[in-house]
C-alpha cells in the first residue's frame, strides 16, 4: 500500500487497509498510548526522531529540515529506509501540493531515494 500511497496514487488512501490503520490509531489514541498532548514526544531532545529510527514509528509528519538530523543519528537508516510519502490532499482544498516544501515531487533529488519500509 505504501508503494502506491509513495507514487501519488490518491485511490490508495480509501483502502481498507488504510481505513483499518487508522481505526487502530484511533484506539492507541483513546487508550493514551500517545501520551496526553501533542507535546507528549519532546522534538527537541531528539526523541520524535528516535522513535521513527528504532522503528517505534512507522512515520514522522515533519519538515525537510529533519533530514539533516536523521543523517546525523542514523546514517543507514537514512541510507536503506527512509522514505517520503506527499501529505493526502483534502477535497475542496486551496493551493497547490506541488508549492509545499519538502514534498518528494519538489524535490527530485529526494524523489529517487523514495522507498519503502
Amino acid at each position: 500500500m505504501f508503494e502506491k500511497i509513495a507514487a501519488g496514487d490518491a485511490t490508495a488512501w480509501k483502502d481498507p487497509a488504510v481505513t483499518e490503520a487508522n481505526t487502530r490509531l484511533q484506539e492507541l489514541a483513546k487508550a493514551a498510548a500517545f501520551g496526553d498532548n501533542a507535546s507528549s514526544v519532546a522534538y527537541d531532545q531528539g526523541a520524535s526522531t528516535a522513535l521513527l529510527y528504532t522503528g517505534k514509528a512507522g512515520m514522522e509528519l515533519m519538515g525537510t529540515w529533519e533530514y539533516a538530523n536523521l543523517v546525523k543519528a542514523a546514517p543507514d537508516f537514512v541510507k536503506n529506509d527512509l522514505g517520503y510519502v506527499a501529505f493526502p490532499a483534502v477535497s475542496g482544498g486551496a493551493g497547490d501540493p506541488k508549492a509545499i516544501v519538502g514534498n518528494p515531487s519538489c524535490c527530485p533529488r529526494r524523489r529517487s531515494r523514495c522507498r519503502s519500509r
